[in-house]
């Protein structure tokens, strides 16, 4: 049984992909229901995102089991001529 969800599994292998040796993953660094641990680590999150050489922002998923790599639907925009 794996215990790595799905969407820090494809943050590790894409991240490995482009030679980074180091993700910092709030869902794991965090201490989760912890308001004392949010509250230091939150107010810190500014230096982390801002000193970042990548930002992966795993946001269409539902669940962590839902990986970062989705297919979704293409859509087309009509631009005004």
């Amino acid at each position: 049984m794996n215990l790595i969800p799905k969407t820090i599994h494809d943050a590790i292998i894409f991240t490995r992909k482009l030679g980074v040796h180091f993700l910092w993953a709030d869902s794991l660094c965090i201490i989760q229901g912890d308001v004392e641990d949010w509250n230091r680590q939150s107010s810190m999150m500014a230096d982390v995102y801002g000193g970042a050489w990548l930002t992966i922002a795993a946001s269409w998923g539902v669940s962590m089991q839902d990986g970062i790599f989705l297919s979704r639907p293409i859509g087309s925009i009509d631009v005004p001529e």
